[in-house]
């Protein structure tokens, strides 16, 4: 998500226009308000190799943050395979994996 940009200068009321530029302050000092990413979840039967997974994000992801592995298994994610359209990854058995997906935007 990609903080607003808001047009605090024109805001007459001074204490609105403090409020409107600390709420925007305090959004910027957080990492995961300065990206774009979608939360996805994937459950395989058993272990899968150099398989394609569509994001609908409409760019090429950078980043991954994985929330869950349930059976703990091998993951291994092939960054110089996505694509706009795919991400790639490589599991060594039965598992669901939960993770967000996107880019961290400075």
């Amino acid at each position: 998500m990609i903080f607003p940009f808001l047009f605090t200068k024109e805001i007459k009321d001074l204490w609105v226009q403090q409020n409107f530029t600390r709420l925007k302050n305090y959004f910027a000092a957080y990492p995961f308000v300065k990206g774009e990413f979608g939360f996805y979840e994937i459950t395989e039967p058993g272990a899968v190799a150099a398989k394609d997974f569509p994001h609908n994000l409409g760019f090429q992801p950078a980043d991954i943050i994985l929330m869950h592995n349930l059976n703990n298994v091998t993951l291994t994610w092939h960054y110089t395979d996505f694509t706009t359209t795919n991400i790639r990854y490589t599991l060594s058995g039965a598992t669901t994996i939960r993770f967000l997906l996107g880019r961290y935007a400075e």
